[in-house]
């Protein structure tokens, strides 16, 4: 039996690259486990026809699966009518958008069912059945059509032991060309399955509800993730490993066991995601053993009533300066995640967002113009209050600087400078907190009142090059002095 996965990955980024998707990988990893055969087609734009009728009949299929985020969904449509002029193989939609969407894709016309479960052992089960010809209409986790009407299962139970499911399969993605040849060979990794936090912009919440997940996160056994890492160490030559867990450090029994074996049987730089409120010396000072670099982490809001009210991240900032501090204090690196342009986020938040960035020390920031996915407290927000453009579903990427969500207090031109800018604005008032009090609160009260109008869009290039002139100039009256002091120092070597 032949599965034939369509994985949907149409940016228009000029410099996105090809990534691996661990649940793919898995579902793979495990069909082929059970005998059955897995082909990949990755779509980074919608094929001709005749490009996708050779796919088909070069690969023949006897199940075609689709899997897509809530922004590729937009796609799904277009592709799947152009396999069913192609023929009336059975489609099954999966993946994210799926889960948390199962109404809206299972009524596509030419989606025939769709997997509202992990895709593992369902899809298992479905193409053993459909190689039986048997009756696949009572697969627990998977909804289906039958005579036109929708046939919609039971809950299947999650996966308990994620241990059953063998190595992911990145063969499957070329994994080997996803490096370019000059950069050290960096591999991302999960060690994982879900979060038990409900920030209100993200679909893991509408996930762990739907699949009637447990609030705690699921993780393969360390000896498990120990064995994988050496595999890929091996295979790929690997050189760095990047933890894409929500949060690798929750489980504490689990974390001391991982980074001990880690350190002793891997010992390559890692990085990893964290959150402020589960920061502590213990945990860092683990990390800087095992040989953690870098800290993923999000500030996402630098105001604490924005961030509180609509992120619904329940962080003080207090807190939060305490542990940047303290990261700071084991010389690790930060990497923090910020989101702009959120509903009724008003110009002086942004500020907030950029000087907590600046105040930290972040090293470098990950900047996402606010999006919304269904069924999310966000998108309910902005559906019942009217905050969304018509197109809002029509966003390729969470990178896009398209507006999703209107913004009564923030033109998307001020948005849009504050993220072109952030880093700019970063450094800015990094140099301003250096200033003694109170000439520091006067000075930085100036600047939040120029950098909150809108005019500053067209007199900050302006002001840009005020300091570039002032810091030339600077350069040449100190230049004189500068050389007659070194010349001296020079002189006087060697004769004490």
């Amino acid at each position: 039996m032949k599965l034939l996965v369509c994985y949907f990955d149409i940016i228009n980024l000029k410099q996105w690259r090809k990534n691996y998707n661990f649940g793919i990988g898995a579902i793979s990893a495990y069909l082929k486990k059970n005998g059955f055969d897995v082909q990949l087609y990755y779509i980074s734009e919608i094929p001709q026809f005749e490009f996708l009728k050779k796919i088909f009949s070069e690969y023949m299929p006897d199940l075609i699966g689709f899997s897509f985020t809530s922004a590729q969904a937009q796609y799904v449509k277009q592709l799947a009518k152009m396999f069913k002029q192609i023929s009336d193989i059975p489609i099954i939609a999966g993946g994210i958008h799926t889960i948390i969407c199962p109404d809206e894709i299972i009524n596509i016309p030419e989606i025939d069912m769709v997997c509202v479960c992990e895709g593992e052992l369902a899809l298992a089960e479905l193409l053993t059945k459909i190689a039986q010809s048997s009756n696949y209409f009572e697969i627990d986790g998977i909804w289906y059509k039958s005579n036109g009407k929708i046939i919609k299962t039971k809950n299947r139970k999650y996966i308990e032991d994620l241990d059953i499911i063998p190595f992911g399969d990145r063969d499957l993605f070329n994994y080997s060309e996803m490096y370019e040849p000059k950069i050290e060979k960096r591999a991302p990794y999960i060690c994982s399955r879900g979060c038990p936090y409900d920030c209100s912009y993200c679909a893991n919440k509408v996930v762990r509800e739907n699949l009637r997940l447990p609030s705690k996160i699921r993780f393969h056994s360390v000896d498990y993730v120990i064995e994988e890492l050496k595999y890929l160490v091996k295979k790929y030559e690997i050189q760095y490993f990047r933890f894409d867990d929500d949060i690798l450090p929750i489980n504490m029994q689990w974390y001391e066991n991982f980074i001990k074996k880690y350190k002793e049987r891997i010992n390559l730089p890692f990085s990893c995601n964290m959150r402020f409120n589960l920061i502590n010396e213990e945990v860092l000072k683990l990390l800087v053993f095992g040989g953690c670099d870098q800290i993923q982490i999000g500030i996402e809001s630098g105001n604490e009533e924005y961030r509180k009210q609509f992120l619904h991240r329940n962080m003080s900032q207090d807190m939060i300066i305490k542990n940047m501090k303290l990261i700071n204090k084991y010389n690790l690196k930060m990497y923090a995640f910020n989101l702009l342009g959120g509903p009724e986020e008003k110009p002086m938040q942004i500020l907030d967002t950029i000087k907590l960035n600046a105040l930290g020390n972040v090293n470098m920031v990950q900047l996402s113009i606010m999006n919304v996915y269904p069924g999310t407290y966000i998108y309910d927000y902005c559906k019942k209050n009217n905050l969304l453009y018509d197109d809002y579903d029509k966003i390729p990427s969470y990178f896009d600087d398209k507006p999703v969500i209107k913004n009564p207090y923030l033109p998307f031109e001020l948005l849009i400078f504050y993220k072109n800018n952030f880093f700019k604005l970063m450094r800015f008032y990094k140099k301003v907190f250096r200033l003694p009090q109170p000439f520091m609160k006067i000075t930085c009260s100036f600047f939040d009142f120029m950098f909150t109008r809108q005019w500053i869009i067209k007199i900050f290039p302006i002001f840009q090059q005020a300091m570039y002139f002032y810091r030339n100039i600077r350069n040449i009256l100190l230049f004189k002095p500068l050389v007659k002091k070194n010349a001296e120092i020079i002189e006087g070597v060697g004769k004490n």
